[in-house]
């Protein structure tokens, strides 16, 4: 169990879809807590959340949301005060626009929906420090750390599968759009024709035009189970793998996926001289990085073919960094303590509370509005009471609210409010962080008849959600 606790905490991921970056960061180590018995899980994507399932969890993970369409989950999520985890792999500010998935992600609705999930969370994940900079100001509650792998599905040594007599390159990808492979497509093709009974490149996804008609070139379906890719990888003798990337703001901030499954699997990458490679990669060490031109990719890949000694030094010592730096069972603990953490914080976090002053200068008085510093994202609660008994002279009222610097609250008004108000006592209650934004000084009192309106909800049973 997670310490501090006496029971397991139920913890709910909610991804925007089920891909290998939310399965290796997020599914993957949560499933080994819950499978220690320190955890209940249940794994949903967003558009399989139905209202009933928000009264379950402690804490909940969220990973790459962005889609508006599902906001009621994460509203739904704070309304309940349960705190939240928000982890992001990608710089989804920066996808570039010439691809449908940058017209998606770079829409202004999916950007603020993204930084809405930021700002309203209790500890943000990031694994690039591009990333943790753009985060950081947003909320200051954000954390780098590191992705694994999980050694349990890779065979003791990769290199058992090889084909003897050819060197196998492979280029695995699992985007929709990928034009990355154009950085090194005539270095490979020319590598095909000159070493055209030595070696084979294998692919995922169709094959592009310019390699089209070669018998040495093979393709594979895309497999989207992240398990059953890395067990079916690393058992089909790969020798060289090659990993593009370019220099723009969305790919120096990927993580090192292609280092960190290259190396698992024995295989000895060439990979970019760009951001998360350089600072990974040991040039010529536990692999080759090159200039983003065909004739280094060149070079590379025929210095790997023709020095087999140098290939199978940056095999093994890539291999040992990797079960070294990227150990599964790191990542769960890391995971464990963030749990901890924000499930221990939150306690008093969530419970904070300021006692407003109240001065009223007319007699209906229905309502409070609220200045703040900077941009509020989150859960208030306004609680009007009478002083000498805490008696209700109003439903306490919980809002939600998004990048806002006007908070307002109204309801049903209260007559006679400048006799009555020395007897009322207000008090605003939410997380410490967004009081401590309030510029108390400019707090005003709204006049004038308000009703609420009633609304009949539906109710429904509770149901289990799908279990990781």
């Amino acid at each position: 169990m997670i310490p501090g606790f006496r029971s397991r905490p139920r913890v709910m991921a909610v991804l925007a879809k089920k891909m290998p970056s939310t399965m290796i960061g997020i599914v993957k180590p949560l499933e080994v807590l819950r499978n220690q018995g320190q955890i209940n899980l249940r794994v949903f994507t967003e558009n399989h959340v139905k209202p009933w399932h928000l009264n379950w969890p402690d804490v909940v993970v969220f990973g790459r949301n962005t889609e508006p369409l599902f906001d009621f989950v994460l509203e739904g999520i704070l309304l309940n005060q349960i705190p939240t985890i928000f982890e992001l792999d990608d710089n989804l500010w920066e996808v570039p626009q010439q691809l449908e998935l940058g017209k998606y992600h770079r829409a202004p609705e999916r950007i603020h929906q993204l930084e809405k999930y930021i700002a309203c969370a209790d500890l943000v994940r990031v694994y690039n420090p591009h990333i943790y900079a753009r985060v950081e100001k947003l909320n200051p509650n954000v954390k780098m750390v590191k992705a694994g792998v999980d050694f349990r599905l890779l065979p003791p040594w990769p290199g058992i599968y090889r084909k003897p007599g050819k060197i196998r390159i492979a280029y695995p990808t699992s985007r929709i759009e990928d034009d990355l492979y154009s950085v090194f497509i005539h270095a490979v093709k020319n590598i095909l024709d000159q070493y055209s009974h030595q070696v084979e490149f294998h692919l995922w996804g169709s094959i592009p035009a310019e390699l089209q008609g070669l018998p040495a070139v093979k393709a594979h379906p895309k497999i989207l189970d992240y398990n059953r890719f890395l067990r079916r990888f690393s058992r089909m003798g790969f020798e060289i793998g090659l990993a593009p990337l370019v220099d723009n703001p969305f790919s120096v901030s990927k993580t090192n996926n292609k280092f960190r499954e290259y190396g698992a699997s024995g295989v000895a990458g060439v990979y970019s001289n760009i951001g998360p490679y350089v600072d990974s990669v040991e040039d010529g060490v536990t692999g080759l990085l090159v200039r983003n031109t065909q004739e280094a990719w060149q070079d590379a890949i025929e210095k790997l073919i023709l020095n087999p000694t140098l290939r199978q030094q940056i095999q093994v010592n890539a291999r040992q960094v990797v079960e070294r730096d990227y150990n599964q069972k790191e990542v769960v603990q890391t995971w464990r303590e963030d749990l901890r953490t924000v499930l221990g914080k939150t306690k008093t976090e969530w419970n904070a509370k300021m006692e407003i002053p109240l001065r009223l200068e007319q007699n209906v008085w229905s309502g409070l509005r609220f200045h703040s510093r900077l941009p509020v994202y989150g859960v208030l609660k306004l609680e009007i009471q009478t002083r000498q008994h805490g008696r209700p002279l109003r439903a306490p009222i919980n809002q939600f609210f998004s990048d806002t610097k006007e908070v307002e609250f109204r309801f049903t008004a209260v007559q006679d409010a400048v006799y009555k108000a020395r007897d009322i006592v207000v008090t605003l209650s939410g997380k410490k962080s967004i009081l401590d934004l309030m510029d108390w000084e400019q707090t005003e009192a709204v006049y004038g008849e308000f009703f609420e309106e009633v609304t009949i909800e539906e109710t429904k049973e509770e149901t289990n959600g799908e279990e990781a």
